[in-house]
């Protein structure tokens, strides 16, 4: 199964449920390429690990032992952190919350109704998950993040529509294949659903949004102060501007159509790659780059690891590579992850 297609995690998970057999409804717990083996003791950890290890290796897998843990008391997983028997939210994922008395978050219901709670401001997004359990609503997971320089200065509807759009975006693992309400106190927002006419920046958002099914329910701003604290008090640091990547614009262009050095052409009025191929050639460049970066026949390229052999694959142009990936799902006719889930 080649990276980059859309149903490759699922096919990998599916892959790797059926090397474990018995073991991954046992005492294996497997997202995707994560495997976590539970144990009571160093004693069991260690056969454990060993019958794993061997069902694994006979199935064709090999690891990565750089991205390995072993016997360890305390893990950070898929956005927890488990200890001594305890699931803990990751601190990681609501620093935004730091410097405010959180509530206890509950763990995901997929049986139960979901909401998802959205505001912004010209500062940032703010969302959160929010589960109703006995008539009390419980909140599932939070989400801040400040607004780019450009974004900062767009009107207030679209600030809002960016922030549904960014929230969904960020909780999609939760959302995909279920029915949810968004909550918005931007009556414009509930109002986009039946319009016919949309600017073409809010046209490409809800384009977005129209893979998901879902409704809008609007409340007013007085009742939204869960959520608008987070979009007042987000919690990435202000980047200062010369810092920011510019905003590269996307260039189209037909795979069958190109000349066989147009990589190399392109890459040369590429100032982010031409960069690299001089601090290469001036042996300026940092370790981990110089041993993953090349210049081959005149074009930059990166070295990976497939099937335990090194390739070296031609790096595309940023302003490219949105147009290059299309090109080959438009090839292979990709249907959706509906169809291939």
């Amino acid at each position: 199964m080649p990276f980059g297609l859309r149903n490759a995690t699922s096919v990998y998970q599916r892959a790797v449920m059926q090397a474990l057999g018995e073991l991954g409804h046992t005492f294996v717990v497997v997202y995707v390429d994560d495997l976590l083996i539970l144990a009571s003791d160093v004693e069991q950890g260690i056969s454990r690990l060993r019958l794993v290890l061997d069902v694994l290796t006979k199935a064709g897998f090999s690891l990565n032992l750089s991205k390995c843990a072993f016997l360890k008391r305390r893990v950070e997983y898929l956005g927890f952190v488990i200890e001594d028997g305890r699931v803990m939210p990751n601190p990681k994922k609501i620093e935004a919350l730091t410097r405010l008395p959180p509530p206890v978050l509950k763990i995901f219901d997929p049986n139960l109704p979901i909401e998802i709670h959205t505001d912004a401001s010209a500062d940032g997004y703010g969302a959160v998950i929010i589960q109703k359990v006995d008539g009390k609503q419980h909140p599932v997971a939070y989400y801040s993040r400040r607004t780019s320089p450009a974004e900062s200065r767009y009107h207030s509807y679209e600030l809002e529509t960016l922030a549904v759009v960014n929230a969904v975006k960020h909780f999609s693992h939760y959302l995909k294949g279920r029915k949810f309400t968004i909550v918005t106190d931007c009556n414009s927002v509930k109002a986009t659903k039946n319009k016919a006419e949309l600017s073409p920046r809010v046209h490409r958002w809800w384009a977005y949004l129209q893979s998901f099914e879902f409704d809008i329910v609007y409340k007013e701003g007085s009742r939204m102060k869960h959520v608008e604290c987070l979009s007042r008090n987000p919690h990435l640091p202000l980047i200062p501007s010369h810092d920011i990547k510019q905003h590269v614009e996307q260039k189209r262009v037909n795979i069958a159509e190109l000349s066989r050095d147009w990589l190399q052409v392109e890459q040369e009025k590429d100032p982010e790659i031409q960069k690299i191929v001089s601090d290469i050639q001036n042996e300026v460049i940092s370790e981990d780059i110089r041993k993953t970066c090349e210049v081959r026949s005149g074009i930059l390229c990166r070295k990976i690891q497939r099937n335990a052999r090194s390739r070296w694959l031609p790096i595309v142009p940023r302003s490219f590579r949105w147009s290059v990936v299309n090109n080959v799902h438009e090839s292979i006719m990709y249907l959706g992850w509906e169809k291939t889930l």
